[in-house]
């Protein structure tokens, strides 16, 4: 006969976990049996992990409550309604038996969570939040601190609203599912979140889509990876210690990686139409396997401090056909985009920090301050046009169609749009 621990049985009958200091309360007709039966509110101290294994969707509201942990399990859906201050801490995880499930808040089903109310969540060897299906935020405050994923929904990821800080020992926001030819998503649609981990910031099988909010990865090995990265709006900075934004194909060796090493593939791309964006990269800045895309938006992308790796880097396809994009790298492996607009290169060597201003006829046009030392500044503005007398760093010159170069300029190979001999794509 199959055991039970006190709050599974207690789940299992619709009746609520016990607590000390406030009462839980709940309906008390079995779970299965009417719609308001699935509801609990959890408030006070919950010290022992709290187990909700009914059909039906199901709703937790916590009222400053202190839980142990939380497990949703049968569900056909799961929502966590915030209300004042509350608490999940997990030093084990919940009861399911899938290895990378233990987490402080699991569900199998879809989660949603949203409210007024703030959230800590603790997962001393776990993930944070984890869903078998999809995780929306659609409101609320959190401070997610974690061994390993802050949020991973394996179906994908979405944040409508809301405030999010995550420290995580590996990605802060993760989807991986890869499945019947399914990848997992990430979706930034708006909200304030700042991001901190020892893997990726976003981290996803599939397209990373961000339109709105406020996204700061403040460390990450790779800022933002997505098979696709499509930055439509929003503010985005980014700090990597490896890639800034990187377009990558699934490895398919199992539900959760990304191969560093993966052939040029059209399914990759980065495409940028609007928002602010920001990278700074000990990598190269936008790095991707198939194609490089920027339309609109302001990008500032500072690279590396060394010659193997560029601002940008692209296998196939890079062009430039709207808004401002702003690159900083060392000579050594320069690739330039297909702009319709002149673009300007000026070889002008400066140190992090220093304060570069360019004007166009007389007047200012960008003024900004890289956080890298550089050798070469890459500049595409869709307002630049022929005839037009550039300035910076004392530099000038009269745009003609094509790259127009300032300064002393190293040649250095450039694989797509570049200037001196191919060589392998860089991985």
């Amino acid at each position: 006969m199959k055991k039970f621990g006190l709050i599974a049985l207690l789940a299992l009958a619709g009746c609520a976990a016990p607590t000390t200091g406030s009462q839980t309360t709940a309906e008390q007709t079995p779970s299965n049996e009417t719609a308001s039966a699935n509801s609990r509110t959890l408030s006070g101290t919950v010290e022992e992990p709290v187990v909700i294994d009914s059909e039906g969707d199901v709703t937790v509201t916590l009222e400053d409550a202190d839980v142990d942990s939380i497990t949703i399990q049968n569900a056909k859906s799961a929502t966590i309604v915030l209300k004042g201050d509350s608490n999940v801490r997990s030093a084990t995880g919940g009861s399911s038996s899938e290895e990378d499930a233990k987490a402080a808040i699991y569900a199998d089903c879809p989660l949603v969570l949203k409210g007024e109310g703030s959230l800590t969540i603790e997962g001393a060897a776990d993930h944070g939040m984890f869903s078998k299906d999809t995780i929306t935020i659609e409101s609320g405050t959190y401070a997610i601190s974690c061994a390993n994923d802050g949020i991973k929904g394996k179906d994908g990821v979405t944040v409508q609203d809301g405030a999010i800080n995550v420290e995580s020992g590996d990605h802060a926001i993760a989807s991986t599912k890869n499945k019947d030819g399914e990848l997992g998503s990430i979706s930034i649609e708006g909200g304030t979140l700042t991001l901190n981990a020892q893997g990726d910031g976003l981290h996803a099988t599939g397209p990373v889509v961000v339109n709105g909010g406020t996204l700061t990865i403040d460390s990450a090995q790779e800022g933002i990876e997505g098979q696709t990265v499509s930055i439509h709006g929003g503010n985005t900075t980014i700090t990597a210690a490896d890639d800034g934004i990187n377009a990558s194909g699934p490895d398919g060796k199992d539900t959760g990686g990304m191969d560093p090493f993966s052939q040029s593939s059209s399914d990759c791309l980065i495409e940028i139409t609007g928002g602010q964006t920001s990278v700074t990269a000990n990598g190269d800045g936008l790095d991707s396997n198939g194609s490089l895309r920027v339309s609109g938006g302001t990008t500032f992308v500072y690279g590396p401090e060394s010659g193997g790796d560029f601002a940008l880097d692209f296998d196939q396809e890079g062009s430039f056909t709207g808004g401002t994009l702003v690159t900083t790298g060392y000579a050594g492996m320069v690739e330039t985009l297909n702009s319709e607009f002149p673009s300007l290169m000026a070889g002008l060597p400066q140190s992090a920090g220093s304060n570069v201003q360019i004007e166009q006829n007389g007047k200012s046009l960008l003024s900004f301050t890289p956080t890298h030392a550089f050798e070469v500044l890459l500049v595409y503005d869709g307002q630049f046009q022929t005839g037009d007398s550039l300035s910076v760093l004392g530099e000038s010159v009269t745009l003609s169609q094509g790259v127009n170069t300032i300064g002393n300029v190293q040649e250095g190979p450039g694989p797509q749009g570049g200037f001196g001999n191919p060589q392998p794509p860089r991985r």
